[in-house]
């Protein structure tokens, strides 16, 4: 018997199940250990909105939840359930981050939840009545090359489809869409640090950019009042600040800006 073979009974005999594996001729992989008949229990988080609990096809709508070996930052998984459902995890001490989705919001922590087999343990985690605001911004006074715009949108033009084809692409000259990608710091009122959230509509290209991308036509606010710092991404220098910002529940604040066009470097 080869020493694997002899490794491969001992931890059978030892109480260890392993999952069958398919490995391809050439191949090896580990197999995965599952101990026998764990004792688990269960953990329920409740989400409450306006007092009545959140259906689980909505939860992940409002909230994440992340469960960690107690003291760690070991993340770990549930054996079943999670996303709204009841999760079921291995007996033990685990620490509990609710994250809000809503900006504003935050996270609701829980620590040293004991968790024992057989048993449901219960957690219940408000969720603050929101608002929605919508932002819109555009171009003004752009160097618009008239001739290449035309030439550059009409479907029609031999040249462009010619581009299509895989040959020399349509000049766009200096015809510029109108739409703004913005960031956008939200803090508390007096202040302009982005406290409560930075966010922005697209990636700026830089690898050190970690703001979260946010549609800016449906951004889930808490009620409440903000100063939001905004500016075309990579744009700083045209930064403009919205104050006083008033988020009432339930309603959808619509706010529409304009940049100037910032003239060529000569």
């Amino acid at each position: 018997m080869s020493k694997y073979r002899f490794l491969l009974w001992f931890l059978i005999l030892s109480g260890m199940i392993f999952a069958r594996t398919e490995v391809a001729v050439g191949q090896t992989r580990e197999p995965t250990a599952v101990p026998d008949q764990a004792p688990a229990g269960t953990l329920k988080i409740n989400l409450l909105l306006d007092g009545r609990p959140v259906a689980p096809r909505d939860f992940n709508h409002h909230a994440a939840v992340t469960v960690f070996a107690a003291g760690t930052a070991s993340r770990v998984r549930p054996l079943s359930g999670g996303y709204g459902y009841p999760s079921v995890l291995p007996s033990g001490t685990y620490d509990v981050v609710v994250r809000l989705r809503a900006l504003g919001a935050g996270e609701r922590k829980f620590s040293d939840i004991r968790i024992d087999g057989g048993n449901t343990i219960v957690r219940q985690v408000d969720i603050p009545r929101t608002g929605t605001l919508k932002i819109t911004a555009r171009w003004t006074d752009q160097p618009l090359n008239i001739v290449a715009c035309a030439r550059y949108y009409n479907p029609f033009n031999p040249a462009r489809w010619g581009a299509l084809m895989g040959g020399h692409s349509v000049s766009r000259g200096k015809c510029l869409s109108p739409a703004v990608y913005l960031t956008a710091w939200i803090s508390s009122p007096g202040r302009s640090d982005g406290n409560i959230a930075r966010i922005s509509a697209a990636r700026s290209g830089s690898a050190s950019n970690s703001d979260p991308i946010v549609d800016f036509s449906n951004i889930t606010l808490v009620a409440g009042i903000y100063d939001i710092s905004l500016w075309p991404i990579g744009r700083r220098e045209l930064a403009q600040t919205l104050a006083g910002v008033t988020i009432a529940p339930g309603e959808l604040l619509h706010k529409e800006l304009e940049f100037r066009w910032p003239e060529a470097k000569k």
